[in-house]
């Protein structure tokens, strides 16, 4: 019996080719506690929170940009850190933006950044003295930055990155409707008592409950504290799952899904023109002309990265219908990869050059499958 091996040298080829495109969403790290009513009533040493990235997730965010620079450097970045190539975008959020900047460290790790021309040493100072003016600079040398950082823009408005306006998008839609008493119903002899037993308060918001679940799952992962441990974690873990899957009805994730991803295919749309435009005489228009990229050639951005919050990440992952189920930790990313799998042709139509690219979906470094894209799957395919 005869086998053809072209299936499997298909199959081979399908990660075989680097990515010419890559979308990154990454969910914020791990934040300090909001209101640290656990802490203080388990005697803990309670530092000033304000519900900002802490320590962890600063590491958690460059360890993961330096994975992203490690996996993406030579297709990507071309080995180099480029910002025209990069578009950074944080939600308006402290703890967001902080994660985006560390994020950022990583992904343009020290060195990268180029040397100051030599007629310039010893010129390029601010336009007035100061103290250890001089004596800094002498210490920099050719080198721009210390350690020849490279610093990156990290953009931020009041827009989310891919819903759109934030002022169009509506509150939580879960406190006094059915779903709240669901939430209750499910929780009312495991996480509520415990809540209560610890802090000796009943709250009658569900968002306290929230800020109580998110500190319960802070502390498992910063303090050795016998009283947080075990299934208090898995009863925390599966609170915040249940309130953002919860958080908005299903007619609003109806709306704000169709709004989601048109952004995002716009993205992969555009990134697709870009490669054909190479073969075009005329060239096709880009569809991502937002006013926020006015001062990027968008035919330059390789690789986008949309630093979000909770509340973001879980309906990303909701609206794709991926396959995963429970707590989305933090510092979780949702990485969209373009590879080209044949190559294009002088006077190609857009549809039929979308064809010739695949999609690779991938949660936490793993591939999964959505109701839109059996991962890797044909781009036109996923259009649709």
């Amino acid at each position: 019996m005869r086998y053809s091996l072209f299936p499997l040298l298909f199959l081979l080829t399908i990660h075989a080719t680097d990515p010419l495109f890559v979308v990154e969403i990454a969910r914020e790290g791990l934040t300090t506690p909001k209101n640290p009513l656990l802490s203080k009533s388990l005697g803990l040493e309670v530092k000033e929170h304000n519900d900002t990235l802490s320590e962890y997730g600063q590491q958690q965010q460059y360890l993961l940009g330096l994975e992203m620079r490690v996996r993406y450097g030579d297709s990507i970045f071309e080995g180099k850190c480029n910002p025209l190539k990069i578009y950074a975008y944080s939600v308006n959020k402290q703890s967001t933006m902080l994660s985006g900047q560390t994020q950022l460290f990583g992904i343009c790790p020290l060195g990268l950044n180029e040397n100051i021309p030599i007629e310039m040493l010893r010129k390029a100072l601010p336009p007035f003295d100061f103290p250890e003016k001089e004596r800094i600079a002498a210490e920099l040398g050719l080198k721009a930055t210390p350690y020849n950082f490279m610093p990156l823009p990290l953009h931020s408005t009041y827009e989310d990155p891919l819903f759109g306006n934030k002022r169009t998008i509506p509150k939580s839609e879960l406190p006094g409707s059915p779903n709240e008493r669901l939430i209750n119903e499910i929780f009312k002899d495991t996480l509520y008592p415990f809540i209560r037993r610890i802090t000796g308060k009943k709250f009658k918001k569900i968002s306290k409950v929230l800020d109580a679940a998110n500190e319960i799952i802070w502390l498992s992962k910063t303090q050795n504290v016998e009283a947080i441990a075990g299934s208090k974690v898995q009863w925390a873990e599966e609170f915040v799952y249940q309130y953002y899957t919860h958080y908005w009805n299903e007619q609003t994730k109806i709306k704000y899904a169709s709004r989601f991803m048109r952004k995002l295919l716009n993205k992969l749309r555009d990134a697709v023109v870009v490669e054909l435009n190479k073969h075009h005489e005329k060239k096709m228009a880009l569809s991502e002309a937002e006013d926020v990229l006015a001062d990027y050639d968008l035919s330059q951005i390789k690789y986008y990265l949309f630093e979000v919050g909770d509340l973001q990440m879980y309906t990303y992952v909701n609206v794709l219908d991926i396959d995963f189920y429970g707590y989305i930790p933090p510092s979780s990313i949702l990485v969209f990869e373009l590879h080209r799998m044949y190559p294009l042709g002088k006077g190609m139509k857009l549809k039929e050059a979308m064809k010739r690219f695949d999609l690779v979906i991938k949660f936490n470094d793993k591939e999964v499958d959505s109701t839109f894209c059996k991962s890797p799957c044909n781009l036109s395919n996923f259009y649709e």
